[in-house]
């Protein structure tokens, strides 16, 4: 019949890409690669792979206290142009779409193996349980084990684990060798790691927190509730985008109860992840009910961290800009996702709240302006919150 669709039952655009690269994962395991011989004149620097591209300020944070502390010892991989990275980093930054197809990063097989001539450093972060694309894990693993077979040093760190994992991403992490160091984030992740992967690993907090800011950062002259709302509840949560933005803006209403001044801002500009719109639709929102609002786009993740620093309390769906709040000593409240908000918190004697994102989205207003009450309540001073810890596994 003419202008009717038909709709396969089962069928999605979702599940077929995820499904597509599930099988991009499998191949990039079993592909042939040409084994360059390392140039024995001329040592290479490890070799520290992010997770995420540019835009990502977490991602950014832990790049930038990476570098900081190895300055010129190290090179960086990411996933996108090393162009912008490059002008936040001091070391040398490369890309991996220049050893990969673009599609589902699949293997060169002529320059793949090239990555794996030196010691290798993955900064997991919560790339590994399966929550993104497992294609990204599956190269990951590949190049960890290439370079363990030639003998260099293997480490998978700064990661989160959830309870529940994806298959696919356990299977893929059975595959990595006992030689491989493992560096969990947070005593949760390190039990659920050995529990359901098998490995023992160490633990430290996320390397995040390490990143500095100016001396001369200002303070707001007033008291102010800086939010920091999270658009990827609504694909990982499975949750109507209506019904979060009424949510997100509610929690700024209570906000204002408390604050004179409330500031939207992010921690991940890329236009993809949509979390600026949701800012700004929040501030829209709150306009209608006579409540104003501050919207910052911060420009990379030092000014990211320098609008936390505003805070009296921070409200965040994303666990780096809560990292960054607590090492700056400030009250946060975490609205927790994928299982790596507590167990981070923990490292930090400043006060804090994890609240679920599910009892989030049904906790009402007043219950949630009790929340931000309460830690209002105990900070009485700000302090340096960043946990007087080691980081064992930066290269030395």
């Amino acid at each position: 019949m003419s202008g009717t669709k038909r709709v396969i039952p089962g069928i999605s655009i979702r599940n077929v890409k995820k499904q597509l690269l599930n099988l991009a994962g499998i191949i990039t395991q079993v592909v042939p690669l040409q084994n360059p011989a390392a140039n024995s004149s001329k040592i290479k620097k490890p070799l520290v792979i992010l997770p995420a591209g540019y835009g990502s300020f977490g991602d950014m944070a832990i790049a930038i206290a990476i570098d900081g502390m190895l300055p010129g010892q190290v090179e960086f991989l990411v996933p996108d142009d090393p162009t912008r990275w490059s002008k936040e980093l001091q070391n040398n930054v490369i890309s991996m779409r220049d050893y990969t197809y673009t599609i589902a990063m699949l293997p060169n097989p002529r320059k793949f193996g090239e990555l794996a001539n030196r010691d290798i450093l993955v900064i997991g972060a919560d790339t590994i349980s399966g929550a993104y694309e497992t294609s990204f894990l599956s190269a990951r693993v590949r190049l960890l084990n290439e370079a363990n077979k030639k003998g260099y040093r293997t480490q998978l760190t700064n990661f989160s684990f959830p309870s529940d994992p994806t298959k696919t991403s356990v299977e893929l992490l059975k595959r990595l060798t006992a030689q491989t160091e493992f560096w969990a984030r947070d005593k949760e992740s390190k039990i659920r790691f050995r529990q359901i992967v098998g490995f023992d690993a160490e633990i430290a907090p996320d390397i995040a927190a390490a990143m500095k800011i100016p001396d001369k950062t200002e303070n707001s002259a007033e008291a102010t509730g800086v939010l920091v709302p999270n658009s990827h509840f609504e694909s990982t949560l499975q949750l109507d985008s209506q019904k979060l933005l009424q949510k997100w803006a509610e929690t700024a209403e209570a906000m204002s109860r408390h604050f004179p001044k409330v500031v939207i801002t992010v921690n991940d500009i890329r236009p993809e992840v949509g979390d600026m719109r949701l800012a700004n639709e929040i501030a829209s929102q709150l306009s209608r009910s006579g409540i104003q609002a501050e919207v910052i786009e911060p420009v990379n993740a030092v000014h990211a961290k320098q609008i936390y620093n505003m805070a009296d309390v921070l409200v965040t769906g994303r666990m780096h800009a809560g990292v960054a709040a607590l090492s700056l000593g400030i009250p946060t409240y975490g609205i927790e996702y994928l299982g790596k908000f507590e167990g981070q918190f923990e490292w930090y004697e400043v006060p804090n709240l994890v609240q679920d994102a599910s009892g989030w989205l049904e906790c009402p207003l007043e219950e949630i302006s009790t929340n931000i009450e309460s830690l209002l309540a105990e900070s009485h001073q700000r302090s340096s919150g960043r946990p007087n810890v080691t980081w064992g596994w930066i290269p030395r």
